[in-house]
């Protein structure tokens, strides 16, 4: 299986079929917990990890970042993303994520922080094409013959645009595909995303180009496809709202339509989530804190979602999260199994928590 998929995703005959779905790396978010979750409803074709710090693994061993490098087997296929500046420290921890058995490493040269930018990482190192190229021979140097990619951005400001170049030096050095996310370390995530860069790096090289930026709906991954002619499409930010995208766009390319989660469907994504995230996190401050986040995503454009996402934040206990999703439940008259379309009420009458 995961040998097929490798085999599909560096085939570059895609572009006249369905794109390459991933689910992009986000710091605190895209954990084992979360990767379980999406493979279940979203099924995207790869995923990859929040980013873990190559200094850090050289510094003290995978035991201090094991949650970020655990996953099972029903999180497959799965790339660990991994962050730095120095080559050697890359080298060293490539090696240690090679032995835990991922399909494929990619590297981090995207990240816009200013973390990043003081400490000569993400994308800090579009501004130096020679350590970057270091980096990335390095990485491949310590895990071929498994797979290498890169995720980056245009450069590092709107003067100093690097998409062709970088992507054609990662290429000569070995990277299996390419992620581009077209917007400027500058930029951060403002403005419009320019699809147009995604094109044009596409044009500069022969691997696989993934596109990434502003995708939010299935109609939205299929036209950056069309509109750049790239392999694929990850998404991040779309999937906290929608992690059912993935499997969304898939229907739309084969139908021409796809179907909604209805409300009921949607708590039961975010009760899931609580019980996974119980399930590593016993501590119910923080497995709460992170579904709280997700949940405020996902309630978007329910019924009266608003004042629900208001009680949520308000809810101190895993038990008292459980009564109010069920109140709303009463409140919105939906029912398990829930039906496809339901109708709120004109209030919400909500104990309190």
């Amino acid at each position: 299986m995961v040998k097929g998929f490798w085999k599909k995703l560096l085939s570059t005959s895609n572009v006249d079929k369905r794109p390459i779905l991933a689910l992009a790396p986000m710091a605190d978010v895209t954990d084992a917990t979360f990767r379980r979750i999406i493979a279940k409803y979203g099924k995207p074709d790869v995923m990859f990890t929040e980013f873990v710090s190559c200094d850090g693994l050289c510094s003290a061993g995978q035991k201090n970042l094991w949650p970020i490098l655990k996953f099972t087997k029903k999180e497959r296929p799965i790339v660990a993303q991994v962050f730095g500046a120095k080559p050697e420290n890359f080298y060293e921890s490539a090696k240690l994520i090679k032995k835990l058995g991922f399909d494929g490493i990619d590297i981090n040269m995207g990240c816009p922080s200013q973390n990043a930018a003081a400490s000569g990482h993400g994308a800090a190192l579009l501004k130096d094409l020679e350590r970057a190229r270091a980096v990335i021979g390095a990485v491949i140097a310590a895990v071929r013959p498994l797979p290498v990619t890169l995720k980056m951005r245009a450069g590092w400001d709107d003067h100093s645009l690097v998409v062709a170049e970088l992507g054609q030096a990662a290429e000569a050095e070995g990277v299996a595909m390419l992620a581009l996310h077209p917007r400027t370390r500058r930029q951060g995530y403002a403005g419009t995303a320019p699809w147009e860069r995604i094109a044009l790096l596409k044009r500069a090289v022969r691997i696989p180009v993934v596109g990434c930026g502003d995708v939010t709906t299935p109609e939205g991954a299929v036209r950056m496809q069309r509109e750049t002619g790239c392999d694929g499409v990850m998404i991040g930010r779309g999937a906290l709202v929608n992690p059912w995208i993935f499997a969304q766009t898939v229907e739309l390319v084969e139908t021409g339509g796809y179907r909604q989660p209805d409300p009921g469907e949607k708590l039961a994504f975010i009760e899931r989530h609580l019980r996974a995230s119980l399930a590593v996190e016993p501590q119910e401050r923080l497995a709460l804190r992170r579904v709280k986040g997700l949940a405020g995503q996902i309630t978007r454009g329910m019924p009266q979602g608003g004042l629900l996402r208001a009680r949520l934040n308000e809810v101190r206990s895993v038990a008292d999260f459980g009564r109010l999703l069920d109140e709303y439940r009463t409140a919105v008259r939906v029912a398990a199994p829930w039906p496809a379309h339901s109708r709120a009420t004109e209030t919400l009458a909500l104990t309190p928590a």
